[in-house]
């Protein structure tokens, strides 16, 4: 794969975002004001659900992007300006680090233009954004513009209902932006997938007259198990319980489908769901 899709996301709406590895990576602003600041809390959530974290310093000193705790400085209005930038970029490259400058598409030719003799442009990316750009249009400028490390190309007004990577929530639902990236770049933060437990096998399932019975074979070193029971496209049941069985389970008169996930901890690190089975309660 080319480019590598991902969203970036202010701290104060990044719970709005599940946690899952099918994200891949997710940008996060890591330092600002109050509500711009992603936490270490959010940090470590999706990093422990096998996510990669890009942090981006949206500081007017860009002193940690300088200082090499961040990887993208933002350089626009209330950010960094285009002086800081080069002056955080001679911080890096002293150190001999790359540095990923983020920045509209209508003032990259200034952020150039204020580049010093100094400055060694084989260590300069930029993550250039326009929200009247598509996709398939971002993927073409990435592909004539080798220094272009990623395209911002919407946002929740531009793309409202465009996904976020991974999951079926959309920008406008989450609050944040879309980019894609060339894959070369967006591969420095991808972390090595979990592995995860095996997920259930051997289910059953009896109707009794006034209770339905669930079981299947335990998954060893699974400390729960997560349990979901629905009816048309509506959950009925949702549960985690440590057992390989969930007894005792009253429902009315419908047709269901049930399905079993194994969970590693009680951090919810889980197997792939197993296929839905149905049943009838008459």
């Amino acid at each position: 794969m080319n480019y590598f899709p991902f969203v970036d996301v202010t701290g104060e709406n990044s719970a709005n975002i599940p946690a899952v590895a099918a994200l891949g990576i997710i940008a996060l602003y890591a330092t600002g004001s109050d509500g711009i600041e992603a936490t270490a809390s959010e940090i470590a959530r999706f990093k422990s659900a096998g996510v990669g974290v890009v942090l981006i310093d949206q500081t007017p000193s860009l002193s940690v992007f300088a200082a090499g705790l961040a990887d993208v400085a933002d350089v626009e209005q209330g950010a960094g300006t285009t002086e800081t930038a080069v002056a955080a970029i001679l911080d890096r490259q002293a150190h001999g680090w790359q540095s990923t400058i983020y920045l509209s598409y209508e003032n990259l030719d200034s952020m150039i233009s204020a580049f010093t003799s100094q400055v060694d442009r084989d260590l300069v990316l930029f993550g250039v954004a326009d929200w009247e750009w598509s996709q398939a249009q971002s993927e073409d400028l990435l592909a004539a513009n080798p220094s272009w490390a990623y395209c911002q190309y919407g946002d929740p007004e531009s793309n409202p209902d465009t996904l976020v990577p991974g999951t079926s929530v959309t920008l406008s639902q989450a609050q944040c932006d879309i980019d894609i990236a060339q894959a070369s770049w967006a591969g420095q933060f991808v972390l090595t997938p979990l592995t995860p437990y095996p997920t259930p096998t051997g289910q059953s399932q009896t109707v009794y007259p006034a209770t339905i019975n669930f079981g299947w074979q335990p998954v060893t070193g699974a400390v729960e198990y997560h349990v979901q029971v629905a009816h048309s496209s509506d959950s009925v049941v949702d549960e985690r319980v440590t057992t390989s069985y969930l007894h005792g389970v009253h429902l009315p008169s419908g047709s269901y489908q049930w399905r079993v996930a194994a969970d590693q901890s009680a951090s919810h690190l889980a197997s792939p769901w197993s296929g839905w089975y149905s049943f009838t309660v008459s």
